[in-house]
């Protein structure tokens, strides 16, 4: 993070000088010169899905699936703020211009559903087991009943976010008549180099009841990754007439990317409902994960922008894809003394996985040239 707001302290500086080396030179920027703006809109990102509710047979030994506990979609408000085309001057012989941009969306998603068991024989247990396997002392270290339904809430807060500086190369030439002196004119290029650090940061609440004995189960967890890496990027403009024009703007970008995952789980009068002498009455749980993954983060976004003289008003939709998030993958194995009554699910102990996700957003844009 030094070196990103060591590197916007620099660019930030050449804001008071830049027009200033350009004027001394006689060079011009086509276009609209350095600007602000600031877009404000609804966003949506789909992470991978809740699944904790454990269903099994009768007797605790054979695991049948897990209940999609939330969707992967949240949705939310997001606003980007970013000053562009600030003049640098003249960097190894090459025209450079910088820019400045940031982004904070803030998403939610929450969910009530239940679990219903049905008695033996040849019923059904909804269970909720812990973040790990507590040494195997007896079956049944969880929460769960066989004669009881189970509502379950579960929600989610997600902050996703991300700040960058980024380059944009300009090309000289010389224009004008055999009667008129040339003067030197710099050519945008359609290209920009950046640096970014991006982030991803859940909160994970599932709360559930017994109906019949009121015994309650939490688990809480948080989940963080942060991207830390540089992209490429391309920006197209057409104008329309009428002062309307529309732009295209595309990047991608290789990242490091390292998530943290702390969770706790608690449950009280644990497994009291499925009759096992010496079942735990009570477990706490915390557990602390971590990985890093190479990856890939790319958008596109639109815009039509109408020019109102003092500023520009537009609207944009935006395409975001990121190659890496983490998908938890919860406990669904109990393991006991007599391995003949051993639950054997897909999950021994929660892990840390991969998958990708895909958001979108659409908002309105407002853009103020800063010079001419």
């Amino acid at each position: 993070m030094r070196v990103f707001a060591i590197a916007a302290a620099a660019i930030l500086g050449q804001v008071a000088v830049g027009p200033a080396l350009a004027q001394e030179t006689g060079q011009a920027v086509l276009g609209n010169g350095m600007e602000a703006y600031a877009s404000f809109g609804r966003s949506t990102l789909f992470l991978p899905s809740v699944h904790v509710t454990t269903l099994t047979d009768d007797l605790v030994t054979q695991y049948q699936s897990q209940l999609e506990d939330l969707s992967g979609r949240v949705d939310g408000n997001r606003l980007d703020v970013g000053l562009d085309h600030i003049p640098f001057g003249m960097v190894s012989g090459q025209h450079w211009a910088f820019g400045v941009k940031g982004f904070y969306a803030d998403l939610t998603a929450s969910n009530d559903g239940a679990c219903d068991a049905v008695p033996p024989p040849g019923g059904q247990l909804c269970i909720f087991l812990p973040l790990y396997d507590p040494d195997a002392l007896i079956q049944g270290d969880f929460a769960g009943s066989n004669v009881s339904q189970w509502e379950i809430h579960t929600d989610r807060k997600v902050n996703n976010w991300g700040v960058a500086v980024e380059a944009q190369p300009f090309a000289d030439r010389l224009v004008g008549s055999l009667k008129d002196e040339p003067r030197h004119v710099l050519d945008q290029s359609p290209w920009r180099l950046g640096l970014a650090v991006k982030g991803i940061d859940e909160t994970v609440n599932l709360s559930a009841f017994d109906t019949a004995t009121d015994d309650p189960v939490s688990l809480n967890e948080r989940i963080n990754t942060a991207y830390y890496g540089a992209y490429v990027g391309f920006v197209q403009e057409a104008r329309l007439g009428q002062g309307l024009a529309i732009s295209v703007n595309g990047e991608i970008g290789l990242y490091y990317a390292k998530t943290d995952f702390n969770g706790t789980y608690h449950a009280s009068d644990a497994a009291g409902g499925l009759g096992f002498g010496g079942a735990l009455q009570e477990i706490n749980q915390t557990l602390s994960l971590s990985q890093s993954k190479a990856a890939a983060i790319a958008s596109l976004k639109a815009t039509l922008t109408k020019d109102l003289g003092a500023f520009k008003f537009g609207v944009s939709a935006q395409g975001d894809w990121y190659s890496y998030v983490p998908d938890v993958h919860y406990n669904n194995s109990d393991h006991t003394p007599n391995p003949n009554l051993d639950l054997i699910g897909t999950n021994d102990g929660t892990s840390l996985g991969s998958a990708q996700a895909l958001g979108y957003t659409l908002a309105g844009r407002v853009t103020i040239p800063m010079s001419n």
